[in-house]
């Protein structure tokens, strides 16, 4: 249990209600940044960790799970000795009396740091993409090559093709309505070849709504 708690960047924590005796598994010390047994945990050490603007969060959120019986489950920032400020999972289960009193709380801290700015940066990058995709004098697709789906389709396409690019997401029924009749073959062809090759290059003429005709270059790596 110690090598997966360690490993998962967790550790194990125990609040008695009645004596406000608080205890940490090693792995609780290394989630804030200090040594085992270098403090003595409590509440007040607990709430002296937590980042100043996610406190008066945080203490609603545990007010809230013991007054209404519920699991507590938050995420929020905690500020390291060492100024770092890293970012934790917190999961607590309250045990409580015959009276309905709680006595005792126990769960876990895991650091979800990396994971965080793992989903941040990956986000960016999206965005990112997004904007040149929208921007570029060009259309931009993403295929689910699962599913055989459309996820993405840019802007573009009401620039080139002259129609909305929600319609063209539809499927490929609809994008192939608007390929020149003589091309349609040979593009379904190449593109049913993509599925083996992940590889496409190829050139044809596409019909707009209002009846001009365009030559596409569509590739697909």
């Amino acid at each position: 249990l110690r090598l997966a708690l360690g490993a998962s960047k967790a550790g194990l924590w125990f609040w008695d209600l009645t004596t406000k005796e608080v205890t940490w598994s090693d792995e609780s010390y290394a989630v804030f940044g200090i040594e085992p047994g270098s403090r003595v945990p409590s509440f007040d050490l607990w709430l002296g960790f937590l980042h100043s603007e996610d406190r008066d969060r945080v203490e609603r959120e545990l007010e809230t799970a013991l007054a209404e019986h519920k699991e507590f489950k938050t995420e929020h920032r905690i500020v390291w000795p060492d100024g770092e400020v890293r970012r934790i999972l917190v999961r607590g289960t309250t045990a409580f009396n015959s009276h309905g009193h709680a006595v005792s709380m126990s769960g876990i801290n895991l650091d979800v740091t990396e994971f965080r700015q793992t989903e941040e940066s990956l986000y960016e990058s999206e965005e990112r993409f997004r904007q040149i995709a929208e921007n570029i004098d060009a259309v931009l697709w993403v295929r689910n090559f699962t599913n055989g789906k459309l996820e993405f389709f840019s802007s573009g396409s009401e620039r080139l093709w002259g129609i909305p690019s929600e319609n063209l997401m539809s499927g490929s029924a609809q994008w192939f309505e608007y390929i020149h009749p003589d091309d349609r073959a040979g593009a379904s062809a190449l593109m049913q070849e993509q599925i083996t090759t992940n590889s496409l290059d190829l050139e044809y003429r596409i019909v707009t709504p209002d009846g001009r005709m365009r030559w596409v270059r569509d590739r697909a790596f």
